[in-house]
């Protein structure tokens, strides 16, 4: 099972945090787990090269693990948009596989 935590600070998105394996197939063949790092490597990428700024990210491989957090002065239009798509795509693949991606928001986390 997938955790998806979606930080967020006054209503406003400023993170998320993808932990473990989806368990869908073995590692390796696991292509629901290749969909969901695509996302959630594209969006930190995005928020880098597009938004200009470079978020607080921690990566463990063998634990699943991505942490992305961005600092209040860093959020704009730009991050917000490429964070709700992160979302967006994180709530269909979970509509699709419920039993593999679980989903939680963390308001007023601490950006």
């Amino acid at each position: 099972m997938t955790n998806i935590r979606i930080l967020s600070n006054s209503g406003r998105l400023c993170g998320y945090e993808v932990t473990g394996h989806t368990g869908y197939a073995p590692q390796g063949k696991d292509i629901l787990c290749a969909a969901l790092s695509m996302l959630s490597i594209t969006c930190a990428n995005a928020i880098e090269k597009i938004a200009g700024v470079k978020p607080q990210i921690y990566m463990d491989d063998n634990s699943g693990t991505l942490l992305l957090r961005l600092r209040p002065t860093q959020l704009s239009a730009t991050t917000d948009t490429i964070l709700n798509v992160f979302k967006l795509g994180a709530e269909q693949l979970q509509e699709n596989y419920p039993e593999h991606i679980q989903i939680y928001e963390t308001e007023e986390f601490q950006c």
